[in-house]
């Protein structure tokens, strides 16, 4: 069954409300340093996850997403931000020999999040938008989420389907992603987090065929900084470059040209308009972003 997510991947959080147009547009908003700097220890607390996207130049692309999990730490060090850096993946979560599935280590539980797993429209999910994936309850810090892939991951190219291979050396098609505060937004009640699914450099072209290796980042509005502009003609089909020593991302603008990255971090950073169709690159250099805030860029028209 394909699903289309008219918005972004992971946030984590008690969200009451959580699947209203108003709880998803709401959990974006900044709040005070207070409760930024909030513990995870406190009580349980509702977790949901949304998903966003850095695009390419496709139709479609539908992942297959077979399960959501979140990796939770209830020992004396959850409120050590870096702690849960020596957890490896996959070091307590397969079945070996003899032996039955792990699912738990020093680190933290895995549970498992409400999920309606099928195929999503993960294309849909740019500039700006997000919208809630999975969700459930908590008692604790998330240190980790994992995603299941599926076997029937495809994407559409010139209105033609082509199978989406993964590429992974973990038999079960397991994708992580770790969590640091900075990732997170949180309060006494709540925690959010979004993941960016970069499809622009998680999709390979090779031996006329197309592969998955998938590229996840975890970010929170209010520790991020934010880009938007808008690219003229429609006919340039411009995709979006952000990027600088550290960092990268991409967006392929709307059908009028706008489009928004978010999830950089503070820095100075080059933005690529790169055209296709015969017109001609754009290369704009030294943009200064700032967390919290979003710089808006003065609207570019591609020649030929």
């Amino acid at each position: 069954m394909q699903k289309s997510l008219p918005a972004a991947l992971l946030i984590i959080g008690c969200i009451a409300a959580a699947c209203s147009k108003n709880a998803v547009e709401n959990s974006s908003q900044p709040t005070n340093n207070a409760q930024n700097n909030t513990s995870a220890a406190g009580g349980s607390r509702n977790l949901s996850v949304f998903l966003t996207d850095a695009p390419g130049r496709f139709d479609a692309v539908y992942i297959d997403i077979a399960s959501v999990e979140v990796k939770i730490d209830t020992s004396i060090h959850q409120n050590d931000d870096h702690y849960g850096d020596g957890d490896k993946d996959e070091d307590n979560d397969s079945k070996r020999p003899g032996t039955l599935a792990q699912d738990r280590d020093q680190y933290g539980k895995w549970v498992a999040l409400n999920f309606n797993p099928g195929l999503y429209d993960v294309l849909a999910l740019r500039n700006g938008l997000d919208t809630l994936l999975a969700k459930g309850t908590i008692n604790g810090t998330a240190r980790k989420i994992r995603f299941t892939l599926g076997e029937k991951s495809y994407l559409v190219k010139d209105s033609i389907e082509y199978p989406l291979t993964i590429v992974s050396a973990r038999k079960n098609n397991y994708l992580y992603v770790n969590l640091h505060q900075e990732s997170r937004q949180e309060d006494s009640t709540k925690v959010g987090v979004w993941i960016d699914f970069d499809l622009g450099r998680s999709i390979i072209y090779r031996g006329n065929h197309f592969f998955l290796l998938p590229v996840l980042k975890p970010f929170c509005d209010r520790n991020a900084a934010q880009i938007e502009g808008a690219v003229k003609p429609a006919a340039a089909g411009a995709l979006i470059k952000v990027y600088n020593a550290t960092d990268t991302a991409t967006a392929f603008p709307n059908r009028d040209g706008y489009f928004k990255i978010r999830g950089l971090k503070t820095g100075s950073y080059s933005v690529l308009y790169d055209a296709s169709n015969g017109y001609k690159d754009t290369l704009v250099n030294n943009i200064s972003v700032t967390k919290g805030k979003t710089t808006s860029l003065p609207e570019i028209t591609l020649v030929k």
